[in-house]
């Protein structure tokens, strides 16, 4: 009986390691931007929140002046699993933490603030300095072309050395556990 739990506690463990080995595929297709020469601002929130309300309205009313110049791409998150999903492979890709929406990124600038009337400034800054840059940022296909990139070999040999080990260990009980069923 002891031997069965050992066992049992041996396969848990190493269930625990195998996920890091397969992944699962999830299609998102990054919007087209008709005009590569508009700065992009990657703008996830949530259907009735009142600061992204506010956010909204604020990129309504530069319209008139900085429209030519953005494009506002719109990633609903309460709602929507599938951008809420989006939200968190982009945190993870930029290595920021947003705790909330609205959560917005303009070209290298990540918004993980919130909204308020101070950041206005820096909003209109940072798509003007897209707008004039030569490269656009598109961190939507930055992110999906992270992710689908092969993992890091490190990670995967990693794994295939712990699932190894519990090989060995188990062999072992097995093998250990034989030898004094003979005696």
């Amino acid at each position: 009986m002891k031997f069965k739990k050992i066992v049992a506690i041996l396969f848990c463990a190493m269930l625990l390691c195998v996920p890091s080995l397969v992944r699962a595929e999830e299609e998102t297709a990054p919007p087209a931007n008709p005009d590569p020469k508009e700065a992009r601002v990657y703008f996830f929130h949530g259907e009735t929140c009142q600061y992204c309300q506010k956010a909204l309205a604020f990129f309504d009313s530069i319209e008139g002046e900085y429209g030519d110049k953005f494009e506002l791409v719109k990633y609903e998150v309460w709602g929507n699993t599938e951008n809420a999903s989006l939200m968190k492979k982009v945190e993870k890709y930029l290595k920021v933490t947003a705790g909330g929406v609205p959560f917005y990124i303009i070209g290298d600038q990540v918004f993980a603030e919130g909204y308020s009337e101070s950041l206005n400034d820096r909003i209109i800054a940072a798509i003007e300095e897209e707008y004039a840059s030569e490269e656009k940022t598109n961190v939507i296909e930055d992110t999906l072309a992270a992710e689908d990139a092969p993992e890091d070999e490190g990670n995967v040999l990693d794994s295939i050395i712990i699932v190894a080990i519990f090989g060995i260990v188990i062999g072992a009980v097995v093998y250990a556990r034989g030898k004094n069923k003979k005696r």
